[in-house]
């Protein structure tokens, strides 16, 4: 229409008429200043209408992340400045409703940020906690892991430093490898100590061996010193006497298992000196019995000889 109204005001020019020309030019300049107050006006309300959505979009992932839990004195706030944006709005103050908005939309972001952050830390804590309480799992555990606990131990300090300054991403991360460190040391511990029970039951049982060995081997030294074995069968005593002295060495060293191989032999020999022994005193006392009765013998014999001739002489007499 301002087009139309310029181009009959040209018109009127060229045929003179300029008071109607200038009618003209006028309503043509007043019809373009409408059509640019529509535009600016249209283009406001581009504008009003992507900052609201913007504002919108910032507003529900604020809410996603918990913001109105965290913050709700601040969250309210933002609601007020959101519904003074709608009012200017809807009464046509697009200027000051977009102004509304986009501080809505900045304070729907903070608040985004803050719940992030106080998620984040949350995370964090939750973290720590339960690294503690598995740290307090394996502290039993520790003398036999020392290695595992100790880089465990660094961990968590690292994630405590982390949680210091709010770097809570860090101390998550630092917190979980701890976590999976104590867990090792409980794990790795529990299982040497299962190992050094084992070996201490072993090594219990093998003491007791070793000591019903020696008690035996003893015994048998003494039954062997009864029958004079230390006279009667010398050479197998004092090879028992030797082994029973290295036995007795290695017993000392803790070497049992190799002192009760060396009580066995030294057992075994005191027992065959002592059977050696015992035959050679049951071959003297066979002997000796045997002696007297050959003295018994003769005597005998001398004596019936000496009443023989008492009788021989008796008769001649007579």
């Amino acid at each position: 229409q301002a087009d139309m109204l310029r181009q009959q005001a040209a018109t009127l020019l060229a045929a003179n008429e300029f008071t109607r020309a200038q009618q003209m030019l006028t309503q043509a300049q007043e019809q373009y200043q409408v059509a640019a107050q529509a535009v600016v006006q249209a283009r406001l309300r581009q504008q009003v209408t992507r900052v609201r959505r913007e504002a919108d979009t910032v507003r529900a992932s604020a809410e996603a992340v918990g913001a109105p839990q965290w913050f709700p004195t601040e969250w309210t706030a933002g609601q007020q400045e959101e519904d003074v944006g709608k009012s200017r709005e809807t009464q046509g103050e697009l200027t000051a409703a977009i102004e509304s908005y986009r501080q809505a939309g900045q304070r729907w972001e903070q608040l985004r940020q803050a719940a992030l952050g106080r998620a984040a830390q949350e995370r964090a804590e939750a973290t720590h906690q339960r690294v503690r309480q598995v740290k307090e799992q394996a502290q039993p555990f520790r003398p036999q892991a020392e290695a595992q606990w100790n880089a465990a131990h660094e961990q968590e300090a690292q994630g405590d430093a982390a949680l210091q300054i709010r770097d809570y991403d860090r101390a998550v991360a630092m917190y979980a490898q701890a976590e999976a460190g104590y867990q090792r040391t409980r794990t790795e511990g529990a299982e040497r100590q299962r190992q050094e029970a084992v070996e201490k039951a072993a090594a219990r049982a093998l003491f007791q061996q070793a000591q019903q060995s020696r008690a035996a081997t003893a015994h048998a030294e003494g039954q062997a010193e009864k029958e004079g074995a230390r006279e009667h069968a010398s050479t197998l005593y004092a090879q028992a006497e030797t082994l029973h002295t290295q036995a007795e060495e290695l017993w000392q060293r803790h070497a049992y298992r190799d002192a009760m191989s060396r009580f066995a032999e030294a057992q075994q020999h005191y027992q065959e000196a002592q059977s050696h022994a015992r035959r050679e005193r049951l071959r003297a006392q066979a002997h000796t019995s045997k002696e007297q009765m050959q003295s018994a013998h003769e005597g005998a014999l001398r004596a019936g000889a000496q009443e023989l001739a008492k009788e021989i002489f008796a008769e001649a007499r007579t």
